[in-house]
């Protein structure tokens, strides 16, 4: 019976956090489905007070397509309160996330734990065929519902039916979009006959959401589209009878690409050796123009030499486009979509993984952050290490190196990054030195040798011209500082920008995190425009900025590098991004027979569901399976999931374990795959004290911590802690000294850790600190993750050191460390701080060294 009263809050526990994460998880047997949203919270009058809400006036649209989102402008709510009186409110909530379907009626209202309702209406969108328009008359009033992808060089954008493969030619447009976003917008019937022309309507002037999403990948299906791939089928094609406007063609096989003026043109006869050559008909070429959106993807293949001969630069592959109409001088074609669709269409499987982990990276938004300052040794963390917990710290020319490193297993640097770490003056000089010599040096250049408007033109036409994917263009600004940026193909490069860390060395507890606080802007893996570099004076990434003194362009691809087991299972699900958490909080200390909740997050960044994601994730050592979420199978000490993610999706598997009596000092959780990829590791610690420990040594930390009186320690601030762990018999301080434990744990020549240190033991994993480390990187390249009330726990002893003077930290709960310095042996209470990018644990990255000692995980 004793064993059962034990169990029983552990199973209720259990079930409790399940239930909750059964919130996050919902599938079948095959799909996921959308989690039920709950009513929001109520406000601030109790429902002791608020007898009913009615909506007195309702609001002014009422009248919805299908995807609208609901509008309360005009709306009013009148609540009657217990004593009879009536108030109009405004901080009302309605039914929060919901995009509109035909089912819907009403739209819920809710404040002081009441409820009303608003009838609403919800059509269908009347969608469009642009060959055969369903309309019959010159202004019939219409939406569209469908992905924009592209704009003509008149300013007209072009959008594509999300049900039909036809594209529509929107004009008169007051709004600006990009290619990728989703659209529901109104337009005007112009050409009954041609039934591919519209003008935008006034009516989206009211319309407050008509992009309903951004970035998303555009899957227009090319299946039916008019086929190219020989000479005579060319000639057959564009010979101003078989293609209609907007019509869809892929042009495959053995293509050739030739620049002129900034427009490109396309001939598949190998022979050429004149412009007059590639002219299907004798009078006209195929023509992409140079202000189109996707023109600038042939800049990878076309560069600035073959402008000048024939047959011009070989592609291997296909180009999806639409049609648009001929002149005297060409047939026109207009690419699909310059940002996902052709990019990786003409890449190959090196340069498509590459694009990806450099893309899984870029997910990861603003957990990975550039660290300008802090010392980075062996740094390639892969981005899965980026979780909501911790972040990872990477400068640009680390991010160059990591994505590298992530997708082949090589460095890019000249010599290995454990000796020194990847910088742009060493990326510069490696170009200036072999230049000619080595086939990953395409080009090096000195700003200083183009002194005119037309030289400096003509480098940067070269520059652009020479790019593919996986290209680097690396810059030097002065002889301490630059830039490095990686070419991921569709008229972008991604980039590592911003600094994280302002360090005062003198106050370590000055020092705060820039990326969060003063800088969030700027301290994530970003994107940046062809434009930006090559055409924007305005731009701080312009390559002729006065400035920048030198530049190079390296193509590593050209060492032959092969895509590493981990990079072809992350090219089975594009666009995914995954994350592993515990409930138990980073590296805590969770005590036997407690319940530690995994869940792993999928996201789907694309607006195509993924299927055939398969995950899968073992139990720790040490702990018993409790219960997981619905979809999640689990068999000998195993747990895995099959389905699909819909698109801009983002799934929870979960699960339940116990802790128990035989789980290790660390419990650590790193089996978990999803497509074979791995997850980052979860640890925790088990808690050895029992409770009667336990409830001892948080009692001695109050009684400190409230005593009005100084407390004073002798001789050594490790005294503290000693004086702390006597009460339950340790003696693990007793004849230490805080700077001996620095010195016996860190070797400062080496600048590793000492493993057969007395005290390494009590090392709480993954939150070491470290010697000169300043990134939250060890030097053997296991992550060290940065000190968060989060992860630490009751009793933990934190010995820090800048110069002379050494500092003890004892961790007293309720955010509040007890502090004590070789300055000064007076122990007092220091709160945490409630900014988390500028407080107390922040400021440890600037000291020279630190350890977090958990002597709870010795006791047995």
């Amino acid at each position: 019976m004793k064993a059962i009263k034990r169990i029983f809050p552990l199973l209720l526990t259990c079930a409790l956090v399940l239930s909750l994460s059964l919130l996050l998880f919902s599938c079948d047997d095959e799909t996921p489905q959308a989690p039920t949203p709950t009513p929001p919270a109520s406000s601030d009058i109790g429902t002791e007070t608020v007898k009913s809400i009615t909506v007195t006036t309702p609001p002014r649209l009422t009248s919805y397509f299908t995807n609208d989102d609901f509008d309360p402008d005009g709306m009013v709510v009148t609540a009657t309160l217990d004593d009879g009186s009536e108030v109009v409110v405004t901080d009302y909530k309605t039914d929060e996330g919901k995009s509109l379907t035909p089912s819907d009626k009403a739209i819920h209202v809710y404040y002081g734990g009441r409820v009303a309702a608003v009838s609403i209406t919800v059509s269908e969108i009347p969608l469009i065929s642009v060959d055969e328009a369903r309309v019959g008359y010159d202004g019939e009033e219409l939406a569209i519902f469908g992905y924009c992808i592209g704009q003509t060089d008149e300013g007209e954008f072009l959008i594509k039916d999300t049900e039909k493969n036809v594209v529509a030619e929107v004009f008169d447009s007051t709004d600006k979009f990009n290619a990728g976003d989703l659209l529901r917008i109104r337009v005007t019937l112009v050409e009954e006959d041609s039934g591919i022309s519209f003008a935008y309507s006034s009516d989206n002037s009211t319309n407050a959401k008509k992009v309903i999403s951004t970035g998303n990948t555009v899957n227009y299906n090319f299946e039916n589209a008019t086929g190219v791939a020989s000479w005579r089928r060319m000639t057959s094609v564009f010979n101003g009878k078989t293609l209609k406007d907007n019509a869809p063609v892929k042009i495959y096989g053995s293509l050739y690409v030739y620049v002129l003026d900034g427009d490109y043109y396309i001939h598949m006869n190998p022979d050429a050796k004149s412009i007059d050559d590639i002219k299907p008909d004798g009078t006209r070429v195929v023509k992409i123009s140079g202000g189109t959106r996707g023109a600038e993807l042939l800049s990878a293949y076309a560069g600035s030499e073959d402008s000048k001969k024939f047959p011009g630069k070989g592609i291997s592959g296909e180009i999806c486009a639409f049609y648009a109409g001929a002149d005297d001088e060409s047939y026109n074609i207009l690419l699909s979509d310059s940002s996902w669709l052709t990019a990786t269409a003409l890449v190959s499987e090196e340069q498509s993984a590459l694009v990806e982990v450099a893309y899984a990276y870029y997910y990861k938004g603003n957990r990975i952050h550039y660290d300008q300052y802090g010392t980075r040794r062996n740094i390639n963390p892969s981005p899965e290490l980026a979780t909501s917990d911790y972040r990872v710290h990477l400068d640009c020319s680390s991010y160059v190196n990591a994505v590298y490193y992530e997708a082949f297993g090589e460095n890019i640097m000249p010599y290995p990054t454990t000796e020194r770490s990847p910088q742009t003056g060493v990326l510069t000089n490696y170009a200036e030195e072999f230049l000619g010599i080595n086939p990953d040096v395409i080009g090096y250049w000195e700003n200083a040798n183009y002194t005119t408007e037309e030289e400096k033109a003509a480098l940067l036409a070269e520059i652009r011209g020479l790019l593919e994917p996986g290209d680097v263009i690396v810059y030097r600004r002065t002889a301490e500082t630059g830039h490095a940026i990686i070419y991921v193909g569709g008229g972008y490069f991604l980039h590592s920008t911003g600094s994280s860390y302002e360090y005062d060395t003198t106050n370590p507890l000055n020092s705060y995190d820039q990326a969060n606080n003063a800088e969030i802007s700027k301290g994530t893996i970003s994107k940046l425009s062809l434009k930006s570099v090559f055409e924007d004076p305005d731009s701080g990434r312009y390559l002729f900025t006065s400035n920048i003194a030198r530049i190079c362009l390296l193509r590593p691809l050209a060492r032959g590098l092969t895509p590493t087991e981990q990079t072809k299972n992350r090219l089975t699900m594009p666009g995914i991004s995954i994350e592993k958490t515990s409930s138990a909080g980073y590296a805590s200390a969770v005590s036997v027979g407690s319940p530690i909740l995994y869940t792993i997050t999928v996201t789907n960044n694309t607006a195509t569901a993924v299927s055939n994601i398969t995950v899968k994730d073992k139990l720790p050592i040490g702990t018993e399976f409790i219960g997981a979420g619905n979809g999640v199978g689990y068999e000998n000490g195993e747990i895995s999931w099959y389905g699909t993610i819909p698109a801009n999706t983002t799934m929870s598997v979960v699960y339940c374990v116990a802790v128990t009596k035989d789980a290790e000092a660390v419990i650590e959780s790193y089996e978990g795959t999803v497509n074979g990829v791995k997850l980052s590791p979860v640890y925790n610690t088990r808690l050895g004290y029992s409770a009667d420990d336990s409830a001892k040594i948080a009692e001695i930390i109050k009684n400190i911590s409230t005593s009005e009186s100084e407390v004073s320690v002798s001789a050594d601030p490790i005294a503290l802690a000693s004086l702390i762990y006597s009460t339950v018999g340790e003696n693990v301080f007793a004849t230490a000294t805080a700077k001996g434990i620095l010195d016996a744990l860190i070797d400062s020549v080496n600048k590793t850790y000492n493993s057969s240190a007395e005290e390494y033991s009590m090392l709480v994993p993954t939150l070491y600190g470290g010697y000169d480390i300043r990134s939250g990187y060890k030097v053997d390249n296991q992550r060290s993750r940065l000190v968060k009330e989060s992860n630490i726990s009751v009793g933990d002893v934190i010995i820090a050191e800048c110069g002379e003077v050494v500092t003890v930290y004892v961790y007293a709960g309720n955010g509040n460390l007890l502090s004590v310095s070789t300055a000064d042996l007076t122990v007092k209470v220091m709160p945490i701080g409630t900014n988390e990018y500028k407080n107390v644990l922040m400021s440890l990255i600037s000291y020279d060294r630190y350890v977090v000692l958990r002597p709870s995980m010795l006791a047995e």
